[in-house]
């Protein structure tokens, strides 16, 4: 083989690897966002937190998000646009409906729709969260569970989609079942 043929397989072998590379690290970059690592979550069990402004997506109103005085709240944090979200629809929907006589369930979209897996969520959903608001509850990483005690403080936080020990998890802490 001639030189420029040697020197055009080469180019083309590391090309295909560096594209194979990113594409790999991409993926565990992604797998670890979405695969329920507590790490990523920030909120700590006993972190007090307070009530804030946000827009009801129902009515388009601002309203304060306080904490049921009587039973503890359910935020859950997700996005329409996510992937994760989507595929969390079924469960946080069935979660809701079988436990929302001792929990309140509240939505926080990080974006401007509360649409998640192309169906209305069965509680109220917030979204126009201020930058202080994301700062103080770290959110960022979705699909996102927190449980926060009638007096303000965090009591268990989920983050990423709800299967492997993220569902377990949750499914034992609810006491439910979850769908998928």
């Amino acid at each position: 083989m001639s030189p420029r043929v040697n020197n055009a397989i080469l180019l083309v072998m590391g090309l295909a690897l560096s594209v194979s590379l990113g594409f790999n690290v991409r993926l565990l970059r992604d797998r670890k966002a979405h695969s329920g690592s507590r790490a990523a979550s920030g909120l700590a069990p006993g972190a007090a937190v307070s009530p804030f402004s946000a827009r009801n997506v129902a009515g388009g109103q601002i309203e304060t998000v306080a904490f049921d005085p009587e039973r503890p709240t359910a935020l859950y944090v997700f996005s329409p646009e996510c992937k994760w979200c989507t595929k969390n629809a079924d469960s946080i929907r069935s979660l809701a409906s079988q436990r929302q006589e001792k929990y309140r369930f509240v939505g926080l979209s990080l974006s401007d729709t509360a649409q998640s897996g192309g169906a209305r969520l069965p509680f109220p959903v917030y979204a126009g969260l201020g930058p202080e608001v994301r700062k103080a509850y770290q959110l960022g990483t979705i699909p996102q569970m927190i449980v926060v005690a009638p007096g303000g403080r965090v009591v268990k936080t989920w983050t990423g989609a709800f299967v492997g020990s993220v569902k377990s998890e949750i499914e034992q802490y609810f006491e439910v079942q979850l769908p998928g």
